[in-house]
């Protein structure tokens, strides 16, 4: 088969063009110019892509086309419904693959906690994941999907285990309130055989068959302890079935509800956990020196997110001087959340916010300048990010955020060699 992505450098995106090619097919596509984090595993994989043009387009393609584009803003698009080719977008896409889906939802952690669950399984299982991560097992009929919830794009799955990770208002551009949202959690757990879910995160327990909660709270059926702290992580004891200790490898509460998720999703397969080295993905709390600094990776993006990264950081490095460096990815996220994006930013040492991220297919949208206007009026407060003096004493320095601000990481690292 050969296939063709539009989009193909997205994060879903390019992991399902890994996991096509690892399954033995014709893979190629096409993107903006623009480079992104992604394109290194798509180099290792020899896949190829291109700028976008109708002249890369032929008829003996399947298309699978990126939900980020429409007739309306892509020439590609465009030219496959009008000349009537055969395709289909990601996530029908997805759907129509034959494998047992284990299936990782949530508002925040759901990357983390995919391919927490992909490397406690050794890998026994094919994966696409939210970091560009994707993978193919001819000897596992299971396959590690995250599945978002934005445009209610996880609704189109029907899984073996199911997880939420927790419940928050967010995506404001397309979600009315959060009642709308637990109704579309409760649609997508309906999808679920069985269910895992963070009982101390969600406010409305859901009530289904196969369905277990976890967290600190005695309310929820599998109940955590925190027994000791350690220089890495924490040791836990958890009570499913009998009571077991685990070592936590990362700091912060989010990291223990992830790693119990993941923990959870091996245990219902009946599989035994052997602690191992985990690693995150990329973008979450990637650490790096810079000569006397330490640099941070993040992908934080929502309040909630950043608030995170700043109270993990604080237990891991609490003497030291925390800057953060900040991008906004979304107009409607930006504003709808002004108040608790402040109340986050107030717990650095400093915070800077970079340029406001824009894809470039929006950047002429006289609209769209108007919006990033009114977001630089109200965070104006915040120091605008220049040249910063990095690596001059021992500082930890912090960047954040959906876009590109990992870019300014690769020019300080950059500048070294």
């Amino acid at each position: 088969m050969k296939y063709f992505l539009v989009g193909i450098k997205g994060s879903g995106m390019s992991a399902l063009a890994i996991y096509l090619k690892q399954r033995g097919e014709e893979v190629l596509g096409s993107d903006v110019e623009e480079s992104f984090f992604t394109e290194d595993n798509l180099k290792n994989n020899d896949i190829e892509y291109r700028t976008f043009s109708k002249d890369n387009l032929k008829k003996e393609y399947y298309y699978i086309i990126s939900s980020s584009y429409s007739e309306d803003n892509n020439e590609e698009v465009k030219w496959i419904k009008k000349k009537r080719y055969k395709y289909k977008y990601y996530h029908d896409f997805i759907s129509s693959l034959n494998h047992k889906v284990i299936s990782i939802s949530g508002t925040h952690g759901k990357t983390t906690t995919s391919a927490l669950v992909k490397q406690m399984l050794d890998e026994d299982c094919s994966y696409i994941i939210g970091d560009g991560e994707g993978g193919y097992n001819p000897f596992s009929s299971y396959l590690v999907l995250e599945a978002c919830e934005y445009k209610n794009h996880f609704l189109k799955y029907h899984s073996s285990i199911g997880v939420i990770t927790c419940i928050e208002e967010d995506h404001t551009d397309f979600f009315k309130n959060l009642k709308e949202i637990y109704r579309s959690f409760k649609t997508y757990a309906s999808h679920c055989s069985s269910l895992i879910y963070n009982g101390d995160l969600i406010k409305k327990r859901l009530k289904k068959k196969n369905a277990i909660s976890f967290g600190f709270s005695y309310k929820n059926d599998v109940l955590i302890n925190i027994i000791a702290q350690c220089d890495d992580g924490y040791y836990i004891e958890l009570n499913y079935k009998r009571k077991e200790i685990y070592h936590v490898p990362f700091k912060g509460k989010h990291m223990i509800y992830n790693f119990v998720a993941a923990l959870l999703v091996v245990k219902l397969l009946d599989k035994e956990y052997e602690e191992k080295k985990l690693i995150l993905p990329k973008r979450r709390m990637n650490i790096s020196s810079y000569q006397g600094s330490l640099i941070v990776d993040d992908y934080a993006h929502h309040p909630s997110e950043v608030e995170s990264v700043i109270n993990s950081l604080r237990e891991m490095y609490p003497y030291h001087k925390i800057t953060g460096i900040f991008q906004f990815h979304s107009y409607e996220r930006a504003l709808h959340f002004k108040k608790e994006f402040k109340r986050a930013f107030s717990l650095f040492d400093k915070i800077y916010l970079s340029d406001v991220y824009v894809p470039k297919r929006e950047k002429e949208n006289k609209k769209e300048q108007l919006k990033i206007d009114k977001i630089y009026k109200e965070f104006s407060k915040y120091n605008e990010l220049v040249l910063l003096d990095i690596g001059s004493i021992s500082e930890i320095f912090v960047f954040m955020g959906a876009g590109t601000i990992y870019k300014e990481i690769e020019k300080l690292h950059n500048t070294v060699e």
